[in-house]
């Protein structure tokens, strides 16, 4: 089963503001460095900064500062928005200690650990960069669709992904599952097999970029967010040991405009969706607004599934500089996703 991650606070500076720290100590001695960054144009809960143009009618045009002390046990935080006399104050128990590379290269110091007296001690991942923050919280009550292993124990699988130009195909990153070996297939295809590179992988936001070394269909994606009650259709290949091969479409509504726990970046769902349909388009009309990606599995739910919003989609694909070409329709530029782990693709 894999996990989901809901964004909780995402600070990024506009290209004219800096986020210069105080002093220049590393996290990895007992000494306390401070940072404070100034933020203007804040989007509290979304994943994709103001600048990139993308709302969702939540972005609350906040400005102030962000004032951070790290030291190898512990990051405190406090945020201070302006016209607020006082700040919110966030701690987390630090438990261990990286650095990795954000898209463009750009270095950020990574921190896990939990919030600071949070007895469940769910995970918290705090990222800092030089131009803007990032806070993670992470759930393990979504239920992410698992695959139907070709062998066990395996991380093979099967899921659903989508075309947004001849290239480039969009699904799930627990659908890529850390395989290199991916491929595309679909009923009617000239070659029975398409190799698929990963081009970008993000993890919170549970989406992968892939592309492919032949000419595919590809579709439109609509950005605007849609409202309750809105008729949408799934599309994928769900349960192809169970139900074949072929493409399945499913009819619902949107049922609410924010997902598991009121996260801002999903759709609530009623089409119905099974394992195998993750990294499939939700579509209205002719074009697409989302992913589909998991479903709420506790006992008294019944058909409550979540789709990414297509903005933030948009958002990855403006920063990898990918364009959306395609004019498909979504029936056409859907595919099946096979992801090999090493284990199976020797045997």
């Amino acid at each position: 089963m894999k996990k989901a991650v809901t964004i909780l606070l995402w600070l990024m500076c506009t290209s004219c503001l800096c986020a210069a720290p105080t002093t220049t100590k590393t996290a990895n001695t007992s000494d306390v460095q401070k940072r404070t960054i100034h933020f203007k144009d804040v989007a509290n809960r979304f994943y994709s900064a103001r600048n990139l143009g993308y709302t969702d009618g939540g972005f609350l045009n906040l400005s102030g500062s962000l004032e951070i002390r790290i030291s190898d046990k512990r990051v405190d935080m406090e945020v201070l928005y302006e016209g607020e006399s006082n700040p919110r104050t966030l701690s987390i128990a630090v438990t261990k200690q990286y650095v990795e590379a954000d898209s463009k290269g750009n270095k950020l110091s990574a921190y896990e650990g939990h919030f600071v007296d949070d007895t469940t001690q769910t995970s918290i991942y705090f990222k800092l960069g030089q131009k803007y923050a990032t806070l993670t919280r992470q759930y393990y009550n979504k239920l992410f669709f698992d695959f139907d292993g070709l062998y066990a124990p395996s991380y093979s699988g099967t899921g659903s992904g989508f075309a947004v130009n001849s290239n480039i195909v969009v699904t799930n990153e627990h659908v890529v599952n850390g395989n290199s070996a991916l491929f595309a297939t679909k009923d009617g295809l000239d070659s029975q097999y398409i190799e698929l590179d990963v081009v970008y992988e993000d993890a919170a936001l549970d989406l992968a970029i892939l592309k492919s070394k032949m000419n595919l269909k590809g579709c439109s994606i609509d950005r605007k967010i849609y409202d309750i009650g809105e008729e949408v259709i799934a599309y994928g290949y769900p349960q192809p040991d169970y139900q074949g091969n072929s493409l399945k479409a499913t009819k619902g509504i949107i049922s609410s405009r924010m997902g598991y726990l009121d996260d801002a970046k999903t759709y609530q769902i009623d089409a119905a969706v099974q394992p195998g349909n993750s990294g499939g388009p939700l579509s209205k009309g002719e074009k697409i607004i989302g992913v589909v990606v998991s479903r709420l599995a506790v006992e008294g739910s019944q058909n409550v599934n979540y789709a990414i919003k297509s903005n933030f989609l948009g958002a990855i694909l403006d920063v990898l500089n990918i364009q959306n070409t395609g004019k498909a329709k979504p029936k056409d530029c859907t595919y099946t996703i096979i992801s090999l782990d090493k284990k199976d693709l020797m045997e």
